[in-house]
């Protein structure tokens, strides 16, 4: 019968955008139109009835309500075959004659006050989850970017720090948070044991993060083992002061790279010397300067048994044998590689007698620029054998911020340091998205 159908209608309609059918009646005809938007994109219009379904009266109590007059609202839904969809609803007044309140329907599937469905906020709370910029996340749910920020300053509110416990051991770095942040660098600390982000503060200067940590009681900080931080000396200060009982220990990735780095001016360096001389040490300049890469390589992960055809080199050849090559055109060169490699072999495996003789090291030359690193060692020396008595590293926060920068990069950057602090810990799961 056609009434039925209408009113299977209904029901599927009812059930497509989780409304209760108690609570919006269709009409048997003309409830769904095609039209636009006032940005001129299609959108499915669907019409619907609210009727007044409470018997007493919120207020009051009273069963004396009539009905007077009715609202009209604009509740946008999920989109539909690809096209934008919004319910009219037209909500019937009613008139209490015992305390004269007035009241409309409450709806279940929107919040009070609100314009947009609950499926709607769902959506905008798990694509929150993943790299989306929130500009390219309102037009996919058709609302507004200020709704967005509003779904997630309202339904994400950032956790709360309990001030009653930190982790034995915990690991410290930082990151640019770009114009989000008051200053050019960010800090982020975890538990070195789980990797579990513990909280993102907008500045990594001492004065702020002796603050922040002196919030926690002193029987918490004295349970701090160690921390494990990159070469950054207000970070050795801030643990002395607050975390009296816990030992620092130096990242090995940080060591190996300031290692690195000298390694790299050397090369620099003897490069620009090469150049200025004749054919031949152009040639080396240029070799040089193209297969850098696998001079600062460790040399037992240079590939000795793939040959290929290297460009600027003749016949074939295996990784070792191009570096022996590009070794060839200065003694000096020959001479940073074997000390660089040698404190690769060192670093990597941390022993305190080989260390203390690559700390004795007194260079001269284009090998100078080893004297500030050696010197730095030598200063944090005790720190850096702790990385060799524990096993905690930094490369789980490496890897977090390697998440923040693609975060902040989809999103064009952030102005507000909280909204990138909220993004970052939906997508570490620190935040539960309650949907």
């Amino acid at each position: 019968m056609p009434c039925d159908t209408n009113h299977s209608q209904s029901l599927e309609i009812n059930q497509l955008f989780g409304i209760d059918p108690n609570e919006i009646q269709f009409p048997s005809t003309g409830f769904k139109t095609i039209t636009k938007d006032k940005f001129g994109h299609q959108l499915i219009l669907l019409q619907g009835y609210a009727p007044f379904n409470e018997t007493k009266c919120p207020s009051c109590g009273g069963k004396n309500m009539i009905k007077h007059g009715t609202s009209v609202a604009t509740i946008r839904l999920l989109e539909t075959n690809g096209y934008k969809t919004a319910l009219r609803a037209t909500k019937q007044r009613v008139l209490c004659k015992n305390c004269q309140h007035t009241f409309l329907p409450q709806l279940s599937f929107i919040k009070k006050g609100c314009n947009i469905s609950e499926n709607i906020r769902r959506k905008i709370l798990m694509e929150l989850t993943k790299n989306i910029s929130m500009k390219d996340l309102a037009q996919q749910v058709n609302v507004s970017p200020s709704t967005v920020v509003r779904v997630l300053d309202k339904d994400l509110p950032t956790p709360r720090k309990h001030k009653s416990y930190l982790p034995h051991h915990l690991s410290f770095d930082e990151f640019n948070a770009g114009n989000g942040s008051p200053n050019a660098m960010s800090f982020i600390f975890s538990d070195a044991k789980t990797h579990r982000p513990m909280d993102i503060l907008p500045d990594r200067k001492l004065h702020f993060l002796t603050h922040y940590f002196l919030n926690y009681p002193e029987s918490v900080r004295l349970q701090v083992k160690t921390v494990t931080m990159d070469i950054y000396s207000p970070y050795m200060i801030l643990v002395r002061k607050v975390f009296p009982n816990a030992k620092i220990i130096l990242d090995r990735f940080h060591i190996i790279q300031h290692w690195a780095r000298a390694f790299t001016k050397v090369r620099i360096e003897i490069m620009n010397q090469l150049n200025k001389g004749n054919s031949e040490d152009k040639k080396g300049y240029r070799r040089i300067k193209r297969y850098w890469k696998l001079l600062i390589k460790n040399r037992f992960e240079l590939k000795q048994s793939e040959y290929k055809n290297y460009p600027l080199f003749e016949g074939l050849l295996n990784q070792s044998q191009v570096v022996d090559q590009l070794l060839s055109y200065s003694d000096t060169l020959k001479k940073a590689y074997d000390i660089y490699q040698e404190g690769l072999f060192i670093f990597k495996r941390l022993s305190k007698y080989p260390l203390d003789h690559l700390l004795s090291y007194k260079l001269e030359g284009a090998l100078r620029h080893f004297n500030r690193p050696l010197k730095t060692f030598n200063k944090y020396k005790e720190f850096i054998l702790n990385a060799y008595s524990y096993s905690y590293n930094n490369g789980h926060l490496e890897a977090w911020n390697n998440q923040i920068k693609t975060i902040k990069k989809t999103a064009y950057g952030f102005r507000n340091f909280e909204h990138l602090k909220k993004r970052c810990f939906l997508k570490m799961n620190r935040l539960s998205v309650a949907v």
